[in-house]
């Protein structure tokens, strides 16, 4: 009698790419989870899993649920906190939770977030499991609640974008506004500055962007590459 062979049905689970067992069982139960945490804390908590170890920076997104409350769905990007823990993971570093931090939406919605970085069977950081809960009209109705909340409702540094053209986009206004002024004012000193924020903030992991920020900065891509280089060097005298 031939045994019954019972297919796996990942429907739910769109546009990632066939995994090992080991890693399509933990996803299976990541996304369990993300179900239960959506259910628990309802339709203004978006619950979003990404993968670390993505080819396409713009299609990091497996699973998400109540994905308006950052209008993302399957296959979208992810913000400029995942493309910092992907350089540190590129440099051998291991990704560290971030858990209760504030954010804001391009839409002006205020989130009280937690990232938390988890293993696959193999024992290497493959997901990035991310809580979203929108605290917009708790914040609105200023009610005796304040101490949930920390009193903190000012965004972070932390920025949601729906593609990694406006992510660039918004890390070089970040840029800007730590500098202080715009490029045509800048020194060149203020240029490496510029350059290392960029880098430690993981903006060159995105396709093209070295093109971008060296028109940005008015410098050559030569010039943008041999910054780099020379931090990178202080960067090894230190170790």
């Amino acid at each position: 009698m031939k045994k019954k062979i019972i297919k796996k049905d990942y429907s739910t689970i769109k546009n990632s790419k066939k995994q090992s067992t080991m890693q399509d069982f933990t996803l299976e139960n990541l996304v369990v989870i993300a179900k239960d945490f959506a259910a628990h804390f309802g339709k203004n908590c978006e619950i979003c899993i990404h993968d670390m170890y993505s080819k396409e920076l713009e299609h990091t997104i497996l699973y998400i649920e109540n994905g308006h409350v950052t209008n993302r769905k399957v296959g979208d990007s992810p913000s400029d906190n995942f493309l910092h823990n992907k350089k540190l993971m590129d440099e051998g570093i291991a990704p560290e939770n971030k858990i209760s931090y504030t954010q804001r939406t391009k839409d002006g919605k205020y989130l009280k977030s937690s990232t938390i970085f988890l293993k696959d069977q193999k024992g290497k950081f493959r997901y990035m499991l991310c809580i979203n809960q929108d605290m917009s009209s708790i914040i609105s109705a200023k009610v005796t609640i304040d101490s949930m909340l920390d009193t903190n409702v000012k965004p972070n540094d932390v920025t949601i974008q729906d593609n990694v053209v406006n992510l660039l986009d918004a890390l070089i206004n970040k840029c800007i506004e730590m500098i202080g002024k715009s490029p045509s004012n800048m020194t060149k000193d203020e240029k490496k500055r510029a350059i290392k924020y960029l880098n430690d903030a993981g903006a060159f992991l995105i396709t093209g962007s070295g093109d971008t920020i060296a028109n940005w900065l008015n410098i050559s891509k030569f010039t943008l590459y041999s910054y780099m280089n020379i931090e990178k060097k202080k960067k090894g005298e230190k170790k």
